[in-house]
Order: C-alpha cells, then sequence, then structure tokens
C-alpha cells in the first residue's frame, strides 16, 4: 500500500511519506533554527507528536526559544503533551552510555503511544554533537539498523551532524545511511543523495511497478480488506464486479466495509473472513454461493475465492487479500447442462424403441433399458463389448 505523505515544513523538501530519514549538516545554530523550526511547526500543527533531542550549539533551552518565536501557543502543545524537548543525556546516554538498542526500542514505543494518544505519527530530530570519537562506529551501526525501524512505522526523522565534527569518512557514513542529507552552500539549502540508496530505491521503484503491473492487469478481482474488513485497495477486475454486482462505484466503496457496500453478504462471509484473519491461514472456496439483496429480487452468485492474511513485517495480520473468479455463468451453463442431460435421459430411458450408441471401434457404450423388454439382454450385459456380438449370423451376410 502506498505511505501517507506528511508536511515536512521544509520548502525544498515538501511533502514525505512515513518512513523517511534524512540528515542535516550544519555550522550555527541558526542553521538548526533554520532547519528544525519549520519541521516541527508543520508536525504540531498536524497532528503528529514530535521529540527533539537536543544538544549544543542549540540547548533545550534555546531549541524552545526558536520553535515559541514560531509557534505563539507552543505552551498549550507541550501541556497537552504533543512535544518533548529533551537534553541527548536524557534521550541518547540515560544510562550513562549509548545503548543503541535501547534507543531504538523507545522509538518504537514513543511511536506506539502517539498512536494510541490520537496522533497520526511521531516526528523526531536528534542532534549528534554529544559524539566522542570512540563512540562513532557504534552509532554508525545504529543508523544502519534505524533505518528500518523507521521505514517501518509512522515516523520522520531528522539526524543533525555539526561539520566541525565530521571529516570525508564520517561525511561518506552519514550520506550513506541516510535518504538524502541537506548541506548549505553559499547561503543556500542544498540537497545531497545517496547514490548506493538512491540506486536502492530505483530497484524498489522498479519492482513496485512491476508487482502492481501485474496485481492490476490480473484477470481475477483482488482487494485488500482491513481488519474490520473495510475495503482499502482493489484492482481493475474487482473494480468491474464492483459496478456489476453492487449499487456502488469502486470509488464508493472505498473505505467502505465489505458487508455494506456486498448488500446481504455478512450472514455469508463473516465467519470465513474471521477465520483467516483470526488464524492467519489461506482459505480457499470454489463455486461458493453468494446471494447479494438486489433492488426487489435477490441475486444468486457463484465465485471461486481465496482469502488470505496480509502480513505485516512484524508478522502481524494487518487485513485480508481477496482473491476471487466470477464464475456465476460458467455455474449456469452446467446448471442448464446437467438439467438438459436428464431430461434426455429420462426421455431415452423410457422410450419403448431401442436407442444405442457405439464407439469407432464398434464398442456398445450405451444401450437404452428397452433392450431387456425386446431381446431379455439387460444393458450391463451388453455394454462395453462389440454390437457384432449380439447380431444374427443370417444378417451378417446381408
Amino acid at each position: 500500500m502506498e505511505k501517507e505523505l506528511r508536511k515536512t515544513g521544509i520548502d525544498l523538501i515538501g511533502n514525505a511519506s512515513w518512513g523517511t530519514h534524512l540528515c542535516q549538516f550544519y555550522q550555527t545554530p541558526e542553521d538548526l533554527i533554520d532547519i528544525l523550526v519549520p519541521y516541527f511547526k508543520a508536525g504540531l500543527e498536524n497532528n503528529e507528536f514530535c521529540m527533539w533531542i537536543t544538544a549544543e550549539p542549540l540547548n533545550t533551552k534555546k531549541a524552545k526559544a526558536s520553535l515559541k518565536k514560531v509557534v505563539r501557543n507552543l505552551d498549550d502543545y507541550i501541556e497537552k503533551g504533543q512535544i518533548e524537548i529533551l537534553d541527548f543525556s536524557q534521550w541518547y546516554t540515560k544510562s550513562g552510555k549509548f545503548d543503541a538498542k535501547g534507543v531504538l526500542d523507545s522509538w518504537v514505543e514513543k511511536e506506539k503511544q502517539a498512536l494510541e494518544r490520537g496522533f497520526d505519527g511521531l516526528r523526531l530530530t536528534g542532534n549528534t554533537f554529544w559524539l566522542e570519537d570512540k563512540d562513532w562506529r557504534g552509532f554508525t551501526e545504529y543508523k544502519e539498523m534505524i533505518n528500518d525501524v523507521i521505514w517501518n512505522y509512522k515516523m520522520l526523522a531528522i539526524c543533525s551532524y555539526a561539520l566541525v565534527k565530521c571529516g570525508a569518512t564520517e561525511i561518506m557514513d552519514v550520506i550513506a545511511n541516510h535518504q538524502f542529507a541537506l548541506v548549505k552552500r553559499e547561503n543556500r539549502w542544498e540537497i545531497i543523495e545517496s547514490s548506493e540508496r538512491k540506486r536502492a530505491e530505483e530497484t524498489i521503484k522498479k519492482e513496485k511497478w512491476l508487482s502492481d503491473s501485474i496485481i492490476e492487469n490480473t484477470p481475477a478481482g483482488i482487494a485488500f480488506l482491513d481488519n474490520d474488513f473495510i475495503l482499502r485497495k482493489y484492482n481493475k477486475a474487482c473494480a468491474d464486479l464492483i459496478r456489476t454486482y453492487t449499487p456502488y462505484t469502486p470509488e464508493q466503496a472505498l473505505g467502505m466495509c465489505y458487508y455494506d457496500y456486498a448488500p446481504g453478504s455478512r450472514p455469508q462471509v463473516e465467519e470465513w473472513f474471521k477465520k483467516v484473519r483470526d488464524s492467519g491461514q489461506v482459505d480457499t472456496r470454489y463455486g461458493f454461493e453468494l446471494v447479494l439483496k438486489g433492488e426487489g429480487r435477490d441475486l444468486i452468485t457463484y465465485w471461486d475465492t481465496s482469502v488470505a492474511p496480509m502480513l505485516n513485517p512484524d508478522g502481524k495480520v494487518e487485513g485480508i487479500l481477496i482473491l476471487t473468479q466470477d464464475v456465476t455463468e460458467r455455474k449456469r451453463t452446467e446448471d442448464a447442462l446437467r438439467e438438459s442431460e436428464e431430461k434426455y435421459r429420462d426421455l431415452v430411458e423410457n422410450i419403448s424403441d431401442v436407442i444405442y450408441s457405439i464407439d469407432k471401434n464398434g464398442v456398445m457404450t450405451y444401450i437404452s433399458p428397452a433392450i431387456e423388454s425386446i431381446f431379455g439382454y439387460s444393458p450391463s450385459e451388453i455394454i462395453g463389448k462389440p454390437l457384432i456380438e449380439f447380431v444374427y449370423k443370417e444378417d451378417l451376410t446381408r
């Protein structure tokens, strides 16, 4: 699914999706204020929980004062617990030393708490001025790990690095571990993209395009429902099915519960859907009869359908994927053919004349029951044997 875009507040960047992780190289406190103040202003205005982890040259007191110049009601946000401005010692080195796993777990816990409290996600920044040379390798490994954490959660992150403390090697390490870097040149901010990350993102885009193309052009209907069975995504074939069998357009059905946009379906599929969601196991049914409520009459339909759980990277079920093929016309044709065959069989088996069929080798494949009353043979005595065995020798010479 597409990730939701958020306003970064930074003109050079514009909007960015959840999971964006960038860095800023700075020389002065004003450089930090240039980027971080509008960044947090946008977060506060868009219902995000914000965390600003400070260090010199812009300590907690100065950070708060700079933000308050732009966000006049900052105290209200602080009072309701929408933003925390902390010193690095209150976050990165609470135990007296840097604990990478502990910090990562804390970010995840903060995001969880933010969502539980009704915020849209977590917006954060951390200044690394406190890092000593001996800490650099461990912090670089932490940055490699935090990429996966931020990508899989509703987080936006900016890491700030003082140029005075970064050599060429450190700068290369930093850029490699972020989607892009903000650098000020001749009093103007510029974006530097990691060539390695850019190649990786291009590969991901191509793979996503291929995956989306396959899904979109698959003749079977594909729909993703969340854990409340709300329609969140569908392909072209599914859109056609919605138009054909429901009173809604696909656009109207998006965001609706399956039971609502497919009237009458609830008692027929609710147990099925819940079983897949709760067990995490795929359940496939062929020729499934689904009766939909129509205007003045019920519509009987038939489907070959697989319902599968959709798992997030942590293995948690986020909803169900429905892959379905409309077999209503095929079922009606099969039923009509079966009915026709039964009528023909009744006619043949009750007629007084003998009716039979043979294959290309002259072997009897069918003979009507009338044979017994006329010639004394039962059908079972004749079927499977050559016709010639039952012809009088005198007739063979004619």
